[in-house]
C-alpha cells in the first residue's frame, strides 16, 4: 500500500513539473558566438567558424553554414574580408566573408579564458570583446 501511494505521489509529482514548465525551441535566445546554436559557447563553435573560413574563403567553395550561423559567428562589427580567388581557375572571383580569423581567434580565446573563469560564461562575448581589447573594438566599430 505505502509503495502505491508513493508511486502516484511521485508521478503526479513529475506530471505537475511537466506541465508547469513548457519548454519551446523559439524560446532559446542564441548569442553572438554560439554558431551551432546549442545554447553555449564551445569548441564545436570553434571548428564551425573556422571550416567556414576556409570552405568559402581560402577553397572558394559555398558557404558551409547558414545565414543565421554567419551572423552569429561575425563577432565583431564590420570585420569583413576580400580576397580575388581563382578556384576554380576558369572562374576567378572576388569574395567578401563575414567570419574572418579574427572572429575565430575570438572564439578560441574567449572559450579558453571562460574554461579557467566559469563566471565569465554568464558573460556576453561581445561585451567580452569590448572590455578586454577595446582597441581592436573601436577599430571595427562601425
Amino acid at each position: 500500500m505505502k509503495k502505491k501511494v508513493f508511486a502516484a505521489l511521485c508521478a503526479g509529482a513529475m506530471l505537475c513539473g511537466m506541465v508547469s514548465m513548457p519548454v519551446s525551441a523559439w524560446e532559446t535566445k542564441y548569442t553572438k558566438g554560439d554558431i551551432n546554436m546549442d545554447g553555449k559557447i564551445d569548441g564545436k563553435d570553434i571548428m564551425a567558424g573556422l571550416k567556414e573560413f576556409t570552405y568559402y574563403y581560402c577553397g572558394g567553395m559555398e558557404h558551409y553554414l547558414t545565414e543565421e550561423q554567419i551572423e552569429r559567428g561575425d563577432i565583431l562589427p564590420d570585420s569583413k574580408t576580400k580576397m580575388f580567388v581563382d578556384c576554380p581557375e576558369d572562374n576567378p572571383r572576388e569574395i567578401t566573408t563575414r567570419i574572418t580569423l579574427i572572429d575565430v581567434h575570438l572564439l578560441q580565446k574567449y572559450y579558453t579564458y571562460a574554461m579557467v573563469d566559469p563566471e565569465l560564461r554568464e558573460k556576453d562575448i561581445v561585451e567580452w570583446v569590448k572590455e578586454s581589447n577595446p582597441q581592436l573594438w573601436a577599430k571595427y566599430e562601425k
